[in-house]
């Protein structure tokens, strides 16, 4: 399994991008809890990471700092989402570093490619240059763009989803597979006695099989279920992705996930008060 490495300090996808000792793409916490201290562990994809956004607008980073303004405990979200996993690799980081943390909360961030199972693939033989590089190589020299390079620097086309993302033509659902590996992650926070909670991340409309999906095994799990997307209907979907070639939830999606946790974690009570310690 692919893991970031620890001390990175870079950038990608033109946010700045820093991790700790452990590999994580946070600011440092302890391993030890604090006294004090309700923790709460996310786990997730780029989407949670999050890709081209910087840490301090991630929904984590703000909904760490609301809830830290407003209540009688300290609160710590710690991130664990790295680009690229699945829902067996959310498994993993449980199991070997996150719980390694003394959760009180898990947050688990799922986004509609979770459905498919990871599968190690090569570096591109062509990867795609930079966009301005891009745009002389398709002046001067059009017969050597590829086809990767056409895909990778081309507006999102959103307009065909029309409610239903992904498309049921292009994307087949492996639900045995999600099923299995939620069901070791649900296991292990019934036996912790703590929350799991289950939130879709996405500023599209998913697919209604998909979303039910999720819903029906978080409730078969007692887990909590969040849905996100609702937040984002009639708004205009280019708004919110990092760039116009690269659909991931920009800094604006990220706050609207932190809104739409904030009232749920609100309504829910799971956060403990002062007087529940």
């Amino acid at each position: 399994m692919r893991e970031i490495r620890p001390n990175v300090h870079t950038r990608f996808k033109k946010a700045r991008f820093d991790t700790d000792a452990h590999g994580i793409r946070d600011k440092h916490y302890d391993m030890h809890k604090p006294p004090d201290t309700f923790r709460i562990v996310v786990l997730g994809d780029s989407h949670t990471m999050p890709a081209g956004v910087a840490i301090e607008d991630a929904y984590h980073s703000l909904l760490e700092e609301e809830l830290n303004q407003e209540g009688d405990r300290h609160i710590e979200l710690i991130n664990f989402g790295v680009g690229g996993y699945s829902i067996s690799d959310y498994r993993y980081v449980l199991e070997k570093k996150a719980s390694a943390y003394d959760p009180d909360m898990i947050l688990l961030g799922i986004v509609y490619n979770d459905f498919q199972e990871y599968e190690k693939t090569s570096l591109p033989k062509n990867p795609p240059p930079s966009l301005l590089l891009y745009a002389f190589q398709k002046l001067f020299s059009p017969e050597s763009v590829t086809h990767l390079q056409k895909i990778s620097w081309s507006v999102t086309d959103l307009q065909r989803l029309n409610g239903t993302y992904p498309p049921t033509d292009v994307f087949v659902p492996k639900k045995a597979y999600m099923k299995e590996h939620f069901d070791v992650i649900a296991r292990y926070a019934k036996q912790k006695h703590i929350p799991l909670v289950v939130v879709l991340l996405d500023y599209l409309q998913l697919h209604p099989d998909w979303v039910e999906f999720w819903r029906e095994n978080a409730e078969k799990q007692n887990a909590y279920f969040v849905d996100t997307t609702p937040a984002f209907i009639g708004k205009n979907p280019y708004d919110f992705m990092i760039y116009k070639s690269d659909k991931h939830p920009n800094a604006k999606a990220n706050r609207i996930f932190a809104d739409v946790l904030r009232d749920f974690l609100r309504s829910s009570q799971l956060i403990p008060t002062d007087q529940e310690r």
